[in-house]
């Protein structure tokens, strides 16, 4: 799974709007309509940004590790 969807798929789970994401890490909302359609992806800054904020992982947030903590890319 790409960033765009792991970004729209946990902002989902935690029953959120774009504007409730853009807000918490301080972007404009075409940001993460943008980064949730594939147009553009966040900048790294960005990535940690919406790990804080999700409290997950940029490994998760990156495909690089599932939803257990465990590595994807070995």
């Amino acid at each position: 799974m790409d960033i765009a969807l792991r970004i729209k798929q946990i902002r989902i789970e935690k029953g959120l709007s774009q504007h409730d994401v853009a807000k918490g890490i301080g972007v404009d909302i075409s940001s993460i309509s943008y980064w949730e359609s594939g147009r553009y992806e966040p900048k790294a800054t960005y990535i940690y940004r919406l790990a804080q904020f999700f409290k997950v992982s940029s490994d998760f947030l990156l495909g690089l590790e599932d939803e257990s903590g465990r590595k994807t890319y070995i």
